[in-house]
């Protein structure tokens, strides 16, 4: 990173409370100054110039990261990341409400009714969970200018176009991962099996978002799309080989493969 922005962004956090969500501020807007200030210089701009632009775009960032302005943002941040984590909660209840019917029609046929009221219950929780997710979710924020503040303030509320595409991508692609899941598995009986398509559809989800430009944390990102490789292939040599103990040593690849994609992104960074 640019040594004179690296220093600048500390000045501005010297004195704020050391909070998870300073920390991601700060790390967000390190991140942001940096790819502007590379836009700037590709673009013809001197070193001065991109520098001056770059931190003239920042906006009020004393106000944001004040007390009461900050406590605001990790409750609205909190808000988001809940509905979210009820609405991830909402899916996977829809999915094993199959689960009582297929028991029951498949190995107690006479109390075939108690599945199905099992399900219904199970699917009227998951829709009484997606109520709840739609009424904690914080209200989306306007931005007033281009400054990076606003920008953040946005994004966090979920106001961001760019976030609720992805939003919309992921919630459609896991409703096809499922739909996929209940039609695979009803028409082949394997069970035990299909299960992975929810592997596949995980490492699918971290090709997508990094392809939609989700690359704040392209590190995580990495990471994750390689051990869910590791797990899926893991099971995969385990159900066609049998050898289980050598498809252990997936995961020893894995760990070396992350390892050096580690070590080429601190590389470039130097």
């Amino acid at each position: 990173m640019n040594e004179r922005i690296s220093k600048h962004i500390d000045e501005l956090f010297m004195g704020v409370e050391h909070t998870r969500q300073a920390a991601d501020i700060k790390e967000e807007l390190a991140g942001n100054l940096q790819a502007k200030y590379d836009d700037l210089l590709s673009n013809g701009l001197s070193e001065e110039e991109a520098f001056e632009n770059v931190i003239s775009g920042i906006g009020d960032i004393k106000g944001l990261l004040g007390a009461g302005q900050i406590r605001e943002v990790e409750s609205a941040y909190r808000r988001r990341q809940t509905s979210s984590l009820l609405k991830g909660l909402a899916i996977t209840l829809f999915v094993v409400s199959a689960i009582p019917i297929i028991f029951f029609t498949t190995f107690i046929p006479s109390l075939e009714i108690i599945g199905v009221i099992s399900s219904i219950g199970i699917v009227a929780a998951a829709v009484g969970i997606v109520v709840y997710a739609a009424s904690i979710k914080p209200e989306k924020y306007k931005k007033g200018d281009d400054t990076f503040v606003e920008e953040y303030k946005e994004k966090v509320t979920g106001g961001d176009k760019r976030q609720r595409l992805r939003g919309a991508v992921s919630s459609t692609l896991w409703l096809t991962v499922v739909t996929i899941y209940l039609a695979v598995s009803f028409m082949t009986h394997s069970w035990h099996l299909t299960w992975l398509i929810f592997l596949a559809g995980a490492l699918a989800q971290n090709i997508v978002m990094y392809m939609m430009g989700d690359t704040r944390r392209v590190g995580k990102l990495i990471g994750s799309t390689v051990w869910t490789a590791a797990i899926i292939s893991y099971f995969v040599i385990g159900f066609l080989t049998g050898q289980w103990f050598w498809g252990a040593f997936v995961f020893l690849v894995a760990a070396l493969l992350q390892q050096l994609v580690r070590l080429i992104r601190i590389w470039n960074e130097v």
